[in-house]
């Protein structure tokens, strides 16, 4: 019932249509250029909306490579600070070596000329030791 509702619907447009062109006194030729126009308008505006989907897709892309960019940059912020942290403890780390080297090339020099007073008493004492024999 309903398809012959549409059909006997379509049939009164085309007659409508036709009334039309002949109230406005639009030729045969006149009505295929305006059907040919249409057509063209028709296939401009699929041809739009066809664009503005590649469009929409390429900027869902491109906020998605975007995401994916900020989580890279937010790593790469957080590898920066563990490198500067690493950095600055091994600044302190050779200070600290350097202080240590320093001091222990002082208890050296202190320790040489320890050794250096025994062995001169050592020596003054067998000198004495031979001396007194």
């Amino acid at each position: 019932a309903t398809a012959a509702a549409v059909a006997a619907a379509a049939v009164a447009a085309e007659s409508d249509g036709a009334e039309d062109d002949e109230d406005l006194g639009l030729s045969v030729e006149e009505r295929q250029m305006l059907e040919e126009e249409n057509e063209a308008i028709f296939k401009e505006m699929d041809n739009m909306q066809d664009e503005a989907k590649a469009t929409q897709s390429k900027l869902a892309e491109i906020a998605r490579l975007q995401d994916v960019f900020i989580g890279h940059v937010a790593e790469q912020a957080k590898v920066i600070d563990d490198v500067y942290e690493t950095a600055i403890e091994s600044t302190e780390n050779v200070k600290r070596g350097n202080e240590d080297l320093t001091s222990a090339l002082k208890h050296n020099k202190d320790f040489r000329m320890w050794i250096l007073f025994f062995l001169v008493v050592l020596s003054f004492a067998l000198l004495f030791l031979d001396w007194y024999n």
